[in-house]
């Protein structure tokens, strides 16, 4: 994603955010990533396919 998007820039500025989904609400925290840390790439490719 482009850190210049409409909520994703100042996502990870302030590192801070929200997600809604099915009734709840929660705060979460946000990080940036490098694209070659592969353990945690995977880990999230991983948790979002058991979905």
């Amino acid at each position: 994603m482009a850190p210049q998007g409409k909520w994703y820039g100042p996502a990870l500025k302030t590192g801070r955010g929200r997600i809604s989904a099915g009734g709840v609400d929660k705060p979460v925290r946000f990080v940036p990533v490098a694209p070659d840390d592969e353990e945690t790439n995977q880990a999230v490719d991983a948790s979002y396919l058991e979905k």
